[in-house]
């Protein structure tokens, strides 16, 4: 049975479209897709661990029912180096491990980071919206690094302020169904457009090439 070219047309762009769609949860910044924080919160350091390497951060398995399968576990500099991009990009904002940005309140980089399109808002309150998540580098044997990004706006204080803090620590331990997981695979390389174009002319091309010989 021949296959109408509009349809083969249609089944060709869906292949191509396909990874497109699969990384539209995540948040791509450079060449990482980083995994929204609210899919790992409410598991704790030493459980991820067990599905993660700590070394190389490598993952494989499921915690929960959530699979780890595929993801990077980040280091603390690699969320330095993220920070850096999502806040006052092309500026070094976090140069030390601890560093902290602050700025006054609706500051458009920091609100840019958190939302639609974005990492999803960990608090359900309408007037601070934040997003924090564990490294895997240890600041000793009981802490484990922890790196926050926080947006506050329309504070019912006297004052507002949007920071990311780089500082804080967390026990082990500890879980909480507002801290999640920094992590991030990497961004597959994009078919060239004329390579895609190609691809699917050829397909097209052969179908008909198909058709006329089964005609004669």
């Amino acid at each position: 049975m021949r296959m109408p070219i509009g349809l083969a047309a249609l089944l060709a762009v869906g292949l191509f479209a396909k990874p497109m769609a699969a990384s539209a949860a995540g948040v791509v910044v450079g060449d990482k897709e980083w995994r929204q924080l609210t899919e790992t919160a409410g598991v704790s350091y030493d459980l991820a661990a067990t599905v993660c390497s700590t070394a190389t951060g490598m993952c494989s398995g499921s915690v929960f029912g959530r699979s780890f399968d595929g993801w990077t576990w980040a280091s603390h500099s690699d969320v330095q180096a993220l920070f850096d991009m999502l806040i006052q990009p092309g500026t070094t904002q976090f140069p030390l491990s601890t560093s902290f940005y602050q700025a006054a309140g609706n500051d458009a980089d920091i609100d840019a980071a958190i939302g639609a399109g974005a990492f999803a808002a960990m608090s359900p309150r309408s007037n601070l919206e934040y997003v924090q998540g564990l490294s895997r580098t240890l600041r000793d044997e009981t802490n484990a690094s922890r790196a926050t990004l926080l947006n506050w706006y329309e504070h019912s204080y006297s004052y507002s302020n949007d920071y990311g803090d780089l500082s804080g620590i967390y026990q082990r331990s500890a879980t909480a169904s507002d801290l999640g997981f920094w992590m991030y695979r990497s961004v597959p390389a994009p078919v060239p457009l004329p390579a895609a174009a190609w691809l699917l002319l050829s397909g097209l091309a052969g179908l008909g090439f198909v058709g006329r010989r089964k005609a004669g």
